[in-house]
């Protein structure tokens, strides 16, 4: 559902080119609930929902599929937060023509695409939203581990052997071991069974942070499978080939930190609901 001009003839090119097929188009949001063709993704130019709230969820009414928005870059700033979770995606005119294609390949597979600006927007509208109430001057919780800590910590809880989470987390092995000494000093764990326990009774066990854990490992299986694909076409491999699978590993580590960032916040809310 784009406005008709030479950058929707354009993007019905480039999709074909890619391989995608074109279902069907519409031209308004009011269109009754199923009368949308069948279709595994829906594009939805963002100028059709600015200034009128209840267009996406009209739109959702008739979407089997995923809906992913489309906007200018200059339209980020007015897209409403709650529309966010509304879409399985949101991409930009600003993207390059592999970018795009590739953040649709994600979506489809599962993925949610959303500009950093707009991730940061919502981070600091959900760290407002959780903070106590009429206590707008209480400083934010800080969390005892560093980002890594927590990624090295969520891996011990899972028995994962450092060697395992080095290759998932592109680190060296020294640095995981590194790292885990560290740890253990910090929560006053003697071993990793210790720091596992530790883990529970601090947070990993809430509803909300074990659904961020589970998304920041379904993250990482993808990345490591995307990094063994771009090693093996670095050895052996058409260089068009490489070039895309490198793109592609680009936007994995991409969402891997996004991953990352929201089991971080879903910890932060946890304990600030506790405190």
């Amino acid at each position: 559902m784009l406005r008709p001009g030479l950058f929707k003839d354009m993007l019905r090119q480039l999709l074909a080119e890619a391989g995608f097929v074109i279902a069907g188009e519409m031209s308004r949001t009011d269109a009754p609930a199923g009368s949308i063709p069948g279709s595994d993704i829906v594009l939805v130019d963002s100028a059709y929902c600015i200034g009128d709230a209840g267009a996406l969820d009209r739109l959702r009414d008739g979407i089997a599929g995923k809906m992913v928005l489309l906007a200018a870059d200059s339209d980020l700033p007015f897209i409403a937060l709650d529309r966010i979770s509304a879409v399985d995606g949101i991409l930009t005119t600003g993207m390059s023509s592999a970018q795009l294609i590739d953040s649709l390949r994600l979506i489809h597979g599962g993925e949610r695409v959303v500009p950093s600006l707009l991730m940061q927007r919502l981070s600091a509208a959900r760290s407002s939203a959780a903070a106590p109430p009429g206590d707008a001057a209480a400083p934010p919780y800080r969390h005892p581990l560093s980002m890594r800590e927590t990624d090295i910590l969520r891996h011990l809880m899972r028995g994962t052997s450092n060697k395992q989470i080095a290759m998932r987390l592109g680190i060296a092995e020294a640095t995981v071991k590194v790292h885990v000494k560290g740890l253990l000093r910090k929560i006053d764990a003697a071993n990793r069974t210790q720091a596992a326990v530790w883990a529970l009774q601090h947070g990993f066990s809430d509803g909300d942070v074990v659904r961020a854990t589970d998304l920041a490992h379904e993250a990482e299986d993808r990345l490591v499978r995307q990094r063994a694909t771009v090693e093996r076409l670095q050895r052996r491999g058409d260089p068009a080939t490489l070039r895309l699978a490198e793109k592609l590993l680009e936007t994995l580590n991409r969402t891997a930190d996004l991953a990352r960032h929201d089991l971080r916040a879903a910890l932060d809310a946890y304990h600030r609901r506790g405190e």
